[in-house]
């Protein structure tokens, strides 16, 4: 394990997270050592657990490593980077609990990126335990209400690197299509099916067939929202513009406009407090509206 004053290196997937607006306090990063069975089992049972707020948060999981199904393929397993194979029950991760760890802390809903495959295989031509020299086929499991799941690969294929990139196939075609060109429509939102579907197709262009990410779940489910960036952006230059009039809230359109290049739900909520005093705040010379679709300030003299 590094030593605590050592930085952590920030992965792909919380770029991307923050680049849509969410706050580095509420992405919970395991890397390399740090992603050991007691410290991901302390992420979902206690983290989560506590950062939730129960029927409101959204939820979003990413594991990019190895996975194995059990000889049957009944039961599937994420292994922990002290995981050992020979030993699957003991020291992996079953998906099913997993989930289930996740559903306790009763989010609104769940998103779950899987970079894994459970056919035993890795990413080079070796298998995980060498008394298994076939690959394993894992069987499709349901997944729980809320749940949106989107796996690399299906249940006898190997999740393979995009060596350009340094990458999982599967994760570097997610992280681009979540940036924007996973949005066919071209309406700024891009849902679980987008998504799925220009993964899908690149995943299997560049494994010439051979891997196939597969989706279960909610495919309309909306997983980014750039426009909702857009809006708080509007809304922030409103309110600094009203308060070159206002000095009462000089400094707390300050500290909203400090948010403008990466808009947060802190900064949102700034922005209401702000609304709740300006509507009866004596004197004030703007009557302000708050639309919660779309999300917007609309200013009146």
């Amino acid at each position: 394990r590094p030593p605590r004053s050592t930085p952590k290196p920030s992965s792909a997937a919380s770029d991307v997270y923050k680049r849509q607006g969410i706050h580095a306090t509420n992405i919970k990063e395991l890397i390399n050592t740090d992603a050991n069975e007691a410290e991901v089992r302390l992420a979902v049972k206690d983290w989560i657990g506590r950062s939730t707020k129960q029927g409101h948060s959204d939820v979003y999981v990413f594991f990019a490593g190895h996975g194995l199904a059990n000889q049957s393929g009944d039961d599937m397993y994420l292994l922990p980077v002290d995981g050992e194979p020979r030993l699957l029950s003991d020291t992996a991760i079953a998906r099913e609990r997993l989930f289930a760890d996740i559903a306790a802390a009763n989010p609104r809903s769940v998103t779950v990126f899987l970079d894994t495959c459970y056919s035993g295989t890795t990413r080079g031509t070796d298998m995980l335990i060498a008394s298994r020299p076939i690959a394993i086929k894992a069987l499709k499991q349901s997944v729980p209400e809320g749940f949106t799941v989107m796996t690399a690969a299906a249940g006898d294929q190997t999740a393979k690197p995009l060596e350009e990139a340094k990458h999982g196939m599967f994760s570097y075609f997610l992280m681009k299509g979540m940036e924007g060109d996973a949005d066919a429509n071209k309406d700024n939102q891009i849902t679980a099916g987008e998504l799925h579907a220009y993964v899908q197709q690149n995943v299997i262009q560049q494994s010439s067939g051979s891997q196939t990410p597969e989706l279960q779940g909610d495919s309309e489910r909306v997983l980014t929202d750039p426009e909702k960036i857009t809006r708080f952006r509007r809304t922030a230059a409103k309110l600094n513009y009203a308060s070159q009039d206002d000095p009462r809230i000089s400094y707390s359109s300050k500290l909203i406009s400090q948010e403008m290049s990466r808009p947060t739900e802190g900064g949102e909520l700034k922005i209401k407090r702000v609304l709740r005093f300006l509507r009866g705040a004596p004197g004030c010379q703007y009557r302000f509206e708050w639309q919660s679709k779309p999300n917007m300030l609309t200013c009146f003299t």
